[in-house]
């Protein structure tokens, strides 16, 4: 999937969660303004990022109070004597930084350069998937994460930059105490986490066809592939996807029907209600998805009904092709779906007394 166009066209937003969504690989080229900024991904995460013409990573680390001006001095004396080292790994070598802390200001860096890259409204991109230029000259080591960071998770960051920026005319928080964690915390489940970060966006969807993107967006944070399907009476109809390493995904899942009366373990779940974890059930319509979705059979699944006014109107696939890793508790997902249906029944409700309301009486009077 490479993508290339122009800002105007499709802003970064939008790029961000395109990737993120797919779980691609590769390195996304902007040019702006006579600049360029490319920002790396691994498996949809961001691992990297940089704008030509940036100060190296001493300011940040003396700013956050990390490292002494003195430190930075002598690492930075060090740093023409071999010049094929970083300032990151020189300090660390000197014993002046860990790696957390090396770690946690290239993360908030990378943090304030996609806020500003977010404002840049004309210029052009270009994705190359599965390509990874670690040697591009306006990239440096010190600003590589070993562990990545969600696209959904760094537009959440952004617009609350944004929201200090303008009700403060500053960020707030910007200290860097030790004990501040940069990460999920690590003894919550991966759904828990993930949960945490997105849950809020479902107070105010504009549409129910936004709370499903919004669902595929926090399934794609625990598991490498996902569907949505629609109920329409005895047939479920494709509604996205995520993660489907096939030609024409989202067409192909669009175009997908499977007839529930032909697949006896769908219809098991969706009269249950209840979201089902194990083994998939070999039957003519499972076996017609599992075609449509590349072929390769999954050791485990997650489907979860979504429910509205009591009924049953979409359901969730999920597993964890290719690696086909375990599935692990599904305590975030079912809570998820919970308040996604809650969202849906009073985003319809909102609907019926807005119709309600913009319907004349054809006679009498009040």
């Amino acid at each position: 999937m490479s993508l290339t166009g122009r800002l105007e066209d499709l802003g970064l937003s939008d790029i961000l969660q395109i990737i993120g969504l797919g779980k691609r690989s590769g390195t996304l080229y902007l040019d702006f303004e006579g600049h360029r900024a490319v920002i790396l991904f691994k498996q949809g995460l961001v691992v990297g990022a940089a704008t030509d013409g940036e100060d190296d990573i001493g300011e940040d680390l003396l700013q956050a109070g990390l490292i002494s001006e003195e430190a930075l001095q002598i690492s930075r004396k060090v740093m023409k004597q071999l010049p094929d080292r970083t300032l990151g790994s020189i300090l660390m070598d000197l014993g002046y930084l860990d790696t957390g802390q090396l770690e946690a200001i290239t993360k908030k860096r990378i943090e304030r350069l996609i806020y500003r890259l977010l404002l840049v409204k004309e210029g052009s991109f270009s994705f190359e998937p599965d390509v990874f230029k670690e040697d591009e000259p306006i990239l440096r080591g010190e600003w590589f994460l070993k562990k990545g960071v969600a696209p959904e998770y760094l537009l959440m960051e952004c617009a609350r930059i944004y929201d200090e920026t303008t009700h403060y005319g500053r960020v707030l928080e910007e200290e860097f105490p030790e004990e501040q964690s940069f990460y999920e915390d690590d003894t919550f489940p991966k759904d828990i986490s993930a949960l945490r970060s997105i849950v809020q966006e479902l107070r105010f969807p504009e549409s129910i066809s936004e709370i499903f993107l919004l669902i595929l967006r926090f399934a794609s944070s625990i598991y490498q592939r996902g569907v949505i399907f629609l109920l329409h009476g005895e047939t479920l109809e494709g509604f996205g996807q995520f993660g489907l390493q096939i030609e024409d995904a989202d067409k192909k899942i669009k175009d997908t029907v499977i007839h529930i009366r032909e697949s006896p373990f769908l219809s098991r779940i969706i009269r249950s209600g209840r979201l089902y974890r194990g083994e998939l059930i070999d039957d003519p319509q499972t076996r017609h998805f599992i075609e449509v979705s590349g072929g390769e059979w999954p050791e485990e699944v997650v489907i979860g009904p979504i429910v509205a006014d009591g009924k049953v109107i979409a359901i969730l696939y999920c597993d964890n092709i290719p690696e086909n890793e375990p599935i692990l508790d599904t305590t975030g997902l079912e809570i998820f779906l919970n308040q996604a249906g809650m969202a849906i029944e009073k985003a319809i409700l909102k609907k019926k007394l807005m119709e309600k309301g913009n319907s004349k009486p054809t006679g009498g009077t009040e």
